[in-house]
């Protein structure tokens, strides 16, 4: 076993040493001992710290190289007795590299299937080199691309690859291709507000959207004449969709497409344009879709409700004279309820509800709604033109006119900016 000579001074539990707090309190860490009075547990503290290190650095040398470490006073000796345990530590602790660790890696010139070792440069310049001999062996300049030779750089046409011409390819979003042309190319294509193409098919001019157009002609071509069809499919921004058909001469049609955000079975089943529209239930509590967002209703008394923060009833009339009012009907399509409304000089509307008998009709037919019972039992019925809620498990539909600030119409607003704005 090799020797080492470097022993650890004081190193036992019971040491006459000071404490380490003593030790670093002690005026004589940085000025030494006096001449004559040097406390003997202080000389073993520093004893023990100088000796404790000498020892451990001495048995790694001894570990590593299994060298014996004297105490003969030979530093250059113990300095490259250091190194070399160092140098074995190193060695040792570092494994060789491979595809599944890091570690130490060897260089090669040789090319083999070897997967610790590493190419040189030269290495990688010659399979380069290689290569490209091999590429110009297998494609010898001799050969042609329809008839090109391949003795240089070539120009190809769509034709050559077996592609289509650029006219002829889908279109995504480029709003130029719409922009004052009523002929367009197949495929998909953006528009700005009032592309002609939108007054000549009776479309909203005022929003940008895309189109998908389909025709029997490649590339640009005239509608309105005889042998030439086309079919569009138009979705305007934050708006409806449409399809147009165009064929031949004199055939052309526009349809627009019905969907939950457009239409809305009123309280009778019946689809009607939706928006904006307001639903009012006997309580007085109501409901709004997302146009007539920011509309209020109050119920002021008995068949008495006021709609408010609006500007009367909506100004297309879809819904008839008033633009409108949907009255719940019973299962003959007979009314329940009469209806009395006032548009008032702020926008708001106060509508009022009578109970509607139907005299004319045979008993059985007629509108029989209970009011209540009195004291001996006696059923009491509302009577014609009297006043009343709106009927139990049924809703008044009321489509009205929006304020400009309403929170759909800024919303639209800002929409329509932000994509002005991505066009500039």
């Amino acid at each position: 076993m090799s020797k080492n000579d470097f022993k650890a001074f004081s190193s036992s539990n019971n040491a006459n040493v000071v404490s380490q707090e003593r030790y670093e309190e002690s005026r004589d860490l940085l000025s030494g001992f006096p001449p004559n009075d040097v406390p003997t547990h202080l000389l073993n503290k520093v004893l023990r710290q100088s000796s404790t290190i000498a020892s451990v650095v001495a048995n790694f040398i001894v570990t590593q190289s299994s060298n014996d470490v004297l105490d003969d006073g030979d530093i250059a000796k113990l300095t490259a007795q250091l190194n070399r345990a160092l140098e074995q530590k190193i060695t040792a602790g570092i494994p060789n590299a491979s595809l599944t660790q890091k570690g130490i890696v060897q260089l090669t010139n040789e090319m083999g299937n070897n997967n610790t070792l590493a190419v040189t440069q030269k290495l990688a310049q010659e399979i380069v080199n290689s290569l490209r001999e091999n590429i110009n062996a297998r494609v010898p300049n001799s050969r042609k691309i329809n008839g090109k030779p391949l003795t240089g750089d070539i120009n190809l046409t769509a034709g050559d690859v077996g592609a289509v011409l650029t006219n002829d390819a889908m279109y995504s979003m480029n709003l130029d291709r719409l922009d004052g042309r009523e002929n367009l190319y197949n495929g998909c294509a953006g528009f700005r507000p009032n592309a002609p193409f939108l007054t000549q098919h009776g479309l909203p001019s005022d929003r940008f959207g895309v189109q998908l157009r389909f025709s029997n002609i490649n590339g640009p071509s005239s509608e309105g004449i005889d042998q030439v069809w086309s079919h569009r499919l138009i979705f305007v921004h934050g708006r409806d969709t449409y399809r147009t058909d165009h064929i031949n001469l004199d055939y052309k049609i526009t349809r627009k497409f019905w969907d939950d955000h457009n239409a809305s079975p009123d309280a009778n089943g019946f689809l009607k344009t939706a928006s904006p529209v307001i639903e009012i239930y006997p309580d007085g509590t109501f409901s709004t879709n997302e146009e007539s967002e920011g509309a209020e209703v109050i119920k002021e008394g008995t068949g008495v409700y006021r709609i408010l923060n609006i500007l009367g009833y909506n100004a297309d009339g879809a819904w008839g004279v008033h633009g409108g009012i949907s009255v719940p009907c019973d299962n003959n399509n007979l009314e329940l309820i009469f209806v009395d409304d006032q548009v008032q000089p702020d926008g708001s509307i106060v509508i009022k509800t009578f109970h509607r008998q139907h005299a004319h009709l045979p008993e059985r037919f007629q509108n029989w709604r209970l009011k209540s019972i009195d004291d001996n039992g006696n059923k009491i019925f509302y009577q014609d033109g009297e006043s009343c809620d709106i009927p139990d498990s049924c809703r008044l539909d009321i489509r009205v006119q929006m304020p400009e600030d309403s929170l759909w119409n800024l919303n639209r607003k800002k929409l329509q900016e932000e994509m002005e704005q991505e066009e500039i």
